[in-house]
């Protein structure tokens, strides 16, 4: 085998697009519907649905052109490229350098558009303030929470997860070459560091504990939360951005955990009335995850 068709890698590298396209087109047809329904009047909006909608669609959109470009790219605009090159970028390494880079870009230029686009959104209206309770109560709300997280609502969401598969039958192991699929993203975070080198450990912290972190509380919490607020009920709204913010990592193992971080990250944000102690949470949650599997 000398030459492989460039659609083996393409279809691996764009393979959870559909998806992430299809969840946040049912975001905004939710959107849509709700405010029909006339829940708030359409001159208290601070973020319309055409806005969000616009912002959004076209961010990831934006995202999976640059990916594909960037793939082309890497391959040196070759239509069949090498068996190697095609094992390399079918693998373990285009998972975090394109796909997940370029979602996480594409939320965050999301925010970018709804706050140049819409008269009534600020960074003020989406989270961007100073917490309602001393920078002090925040640490310690803050460390309590992951203690919970960590020691009480983390092997609990585990345990379930283990039963849900359980009931549908679908077994953890025997998944590429043996690996447990729970332990799967532990692999593959080491093979990534690896690969990168010197340094490599730092990076992934800095992108998936700090930055990724930041923009997805700035997006799901901040942007989402916002306009679910101005909508629904605020259990409705919490618990409406905790489901999109599970959904979208497309980690079914890991899913009822995800869930209840969404609703504690929620419930945190609308009750300092600030993205700051949730930030912390989820950076603080990702950082400490990430250093204990790839140190």
């Amino acid at each position: 085998m000398t030459s492989m068709s460039s659609s083996i890698i393409f279809g691996a590298v764009l393979q959870l697009w559909p998806y992430r396209l299809f969840f946040f087109g049912l975001t905004i047809i939710a959107l849509s519907l709700i405010s029909v329904k006339g829940v708030v009047k359409t001159n208290q909006v601070v973020i319309t649905v055409k806005s969000f909608g616009i912002a959004l669609l076209g961010g990831q959109l934006l995202a999976v052109i640059a990916t594909v470009i960037f793939v082309v790219w890497s391959l040196n605009w070759q239509i069949n490229p090498s068996p190697t090159a095609i094992e390399n970028w079918g693998g373990i390494y285009w998972h975090f350098y394109v796909d997940s880079s370029f979602s996480e870009i594409g939320l965050s230029l999301t925010v970018l558009g709804v706050i140049q686009a819409s008269e009534k959104a600020t960074w003020s209206s989406i989270g961007f303030n100073r917490p309602n309770i001393s920078i002090f109560l925040v640490i310690i709300v803050v460390a309590a929470l992951y203690f919970a997280l960590h020691f009480a609502i983390s092997p609990i969401c585990q345990n379930l997860s283990k039963w849900i598969f359980l009931y549908f039958d679908i077994h953890l192991n025997q998944v590429d070459g043996g690996l447990d699929l729970a332990k799967l993203d532990v692999w593959l975070l080491r093979q990534i560091a690896g690969h990168i080198g010197a340094g490599g450990a730092a990076v992934i912290v800095l992108w998936i504990g700090v930055f990724t972190s930041v923009i997805e509380e700035v997006f799901y919490r901040g942007l989402l939360l916002t306009a679910l607020l101005e909508r629904v009920p605020v259990w409705a709204a919490i618990v409406g951005q905790a489901l999109l913010f599970a959904a979208m990592h497309m980690d079914f193992v890991r899913l009822p955990y995800l869930i209840a971080l969404g609703l504690i990250l929620g419930y945190l944000v609308k009750r300092t009335s600030s993205l700051l102690p949730a930030v912390l949470l989820h950076i603080v949650v990702n950082v400490l995850s990430l250093t204990t599997v790839i140190a």
